[in-house]
């Protein structure tokens, strides 16, 4: 008589899941029931390396890590199998599984290893072949210096693109990103040819640098002329001209006369709020 703590552990699991199933197909005869877990067990395997295999976490897919940090010969990489199968089970398949094939998938990231590692030792032979040959990748041979000698320099190129001049070439350029997501330098004159382009900075964190920017915003006169200068100081416009393009003029002042206390009278020539009395 088997007893289920006879039974082998996978068997547990799929008889205890599929027990109808399990019956239909096999007819509870030893030998096709075997045959029938054999079979389960390749599905396992297929659907473990053809899916799960490649999403594997990074750390895990970089299989230089995977070498340093676990010893194929003992097969612990079963504790791997283990955690991606509890916090990353989308299949529904069974942990049992993945441990009775341990062997034969450590087999396989071990060959990964090593097909990995012969790429880089011939990567790093290739190195050495161009050090003891003197070779230096640095220097451009002649036939292509020529074309590096047609490149036109920075003022050419926006007056051929733009049809325009620069008043200012040697000022500071701006960053700007694509849609695509790439990035170019222009003037930061240009800014006045387009007059709609979108500029943005860095966003802020919402605790630190928003509230710090409120309370510098409430400062007093005084303080807050204070910030602006050393701002201007740290991004190199602290001079009131900049290259003849940005200009700081000198503060407007506007002439004020103190106005007089109003009077505000109600009905019956009252001056001011009538008391409680009154009413």
């Amino acid at each position: 008589m088997i007893t289920e703590s006879s039974r082998p552990f996978e068997e547990q699991q799929f008889l205890e899941r599929n027990k109808k199933e399990l019956r239909r197909k096999t007819g509870c005869h030893e030998e096709i029931m075997s045959e029938w877990f054999r079979q389960k067990r390749m599905t396992v395997q297929r659907l473990f390396f053809n899916i799960e295999v490649p999403a594997l976490p990074e750390e895990l897919a970089n299989l230089e890590r995977i070498s340093n940090s676990y010893e194929f010969e003992n097969a612990i990489l079963a504790y791997v199998i283990f955690q991606i199968e509890t916090t990353e089970n989308v299949y529904g398949d069974d942990v049992a599984s993945y441990l009775c094939e341990r062997e034969m998938i450590t087999e396989e990231l071990q060959q990964r290893v090593g097909d990995q590692f012969e790429k880089n030792e011939e990567r790093v032979e290739e190195g050495s072949e161009d050090q003891r040959t003197g070779k230096d990748h640095s220097i451009v041979p002649e036939d292509e210096m020529g074309e590096q000698e047609d490149v036109q320099p920075v003022v050419n190129q926006e007056a051929s693109k733009y049809g325009e001049r620069l008043a200012c070439p040697n000022s500071m350029a701006l960053v700007v990103k694509r849609r695509n997501g790439s990035r170019v330098n222009i003037p930061a004159e240009f800014l006045d040819v387009c007059p709609n382009l979108k500029v943005t900075n860095e966003r802020m964190s919402v605790k630190n640098q928003q509230a710090e920017l409120i309370e510098d915003a409430a400062a007093v006169p005084e303080k807050r002329m204070q910030f602006t200068q050393s701002a201007a100081h740290a991004v190199g416009i602290n001079s009131k001209n900049v290259m003849n393009f940005i200009k700081m003029e000198e503060p407007t002042t506007l002439k004020g006369i103190v106005l007089n206390k109003p009077s505000i009278k109600f009905s019956a020539e009252m001056k001011g709020w009538p008391s409680s009395e009154d009413g």
